[in-house]
């Protein structure tokens, strides 16, 4: 059984994290790499891993989440910050590449070069 397969099946037959696999390709794939800051449009799949209740049961999981990633992070590339554990800075800068970084920093700094709305996924004005 590959390596993904192998992880995937693991961890759901452990019952947790919920684990959500999601087609992309099609006609998210058909738009230009560099057209929005989108990224990632080549990938076939998105992984979505989460554990969900009162906030002693997430922290409980917590361990067990990150080793599940870490199994998984020789097999995947990027992230989708719609779905970050945590927003720091530093997290979102990691979701993106950084030439599909500068076009949402590009955009803030016209928009938004005070940085107003930062209460969000944040990106820093460029």
């Amino acid at each position: 059984m590959p390596p993904v397969l192998r992880t995937l099946t693991e961890a759901a037959a452990g019952g947790s994290p919920f684990i959500a696999i999601r087609s992309v390709g099609g006609a998210v794939a058909r738009v230009a790499d560099d057209a929005t800051a989108y990224p990632y449009r080549r990938a076939e799949l998105l992984v979505v891993a989460t554990t969900i209740g009162p906030h002693p049961v997430v922290a409980a999981a917590a361990p067990g989440l990150d080793a599940f990633w870490a199994r998984l992070a020789p097999h995947v590339m990027g992230a989708c910050a719609n779905f970050l554990s945590s927003a720091t800075e530093a997290d979102v800068a990691a979701v993106y590449p950084p030439e599909t970084y500068r076009r949402p920093a590009a955009v803030k700094r016209r928009y938004d070069p005070q940085n107003l709305f930062a209460a969000n996924h944040n990106v820093r004005p460029q």
